[in-house]
């Protein structure tokens, strides 16, 4: 009969950031008897250990998202009159933000920050269920991961205003 939410996308786009607790139910009601019937979902791209995925008449997809855009690079100069002394910082493998590896009170100078500029990330959930009258039924459903950058903005910010240069 339905799969409840009707809409694949589960989010909008700008509901969902890194790190954000979430959770979304899926459920399919048979086309006959108009009762909920076991779902199961697949991960169809990357699954993360912070999102669960449950079984179920009222299947669940929750958790978080870890960090996940990885184009962000800080360059940074740790000493006055020291060429020697740049630094340079690449987005670290998921889980953390770019920031984390940041040390504010080692900046002299700020010479760059360039913000990975990938807008979203989709990931793609496989339900399946089984309806009385047509058998094995299967909807995809996209959740969709917002990259803000409102964080990583306050903290370039805040270096700006902490670096020694000129002080």
């Amino acid at each position: 009969m339905a799969w409840i939410p009707s809409q694949t996308n589960i989010n909008n786009p700008d509901d969902l950031q890194v790190l954000q607790n979430f959770s979304y139910t899926i459920q399919y009601i048979d086309s006959q008897y108009g009762t909920p019937q076991p779902v199961t979902l697949t991960a169809i791209t990357q699954s993360y250990p912070t999102v669960i995925l449950t079984n179920g008449s009222t299947a669940s997809i929750g958790g978080y998202y870890q960090y996940v855009f990885e184009g962000s690079v800080i360059k940074y100069k740790e000493k006055a009159n020291d060429n020697t002394s740049f630094q340079t910082i690449t987005q670290p493998q998921y889980g953390t933000t770019i920031w984390g590896d940041f040390a504010e009170a080692d900046v002299y100078a700020m010479t760059s920050f360039k913000a990975d500029r990938t807008l979203y990330h989709y990931y793609n959930y496989l339900a399946t269920s089984v309806d009385s009258q047509q058998g094995k039924v299967t909807q995809t459903y996209i959740v969709t991961l917002t990259n803000f950058w409102d964080a990583g903005q306050r903290a370039l910010k805040q270096a700006v205003q902490n670096q020694k240069e000129g002080k």
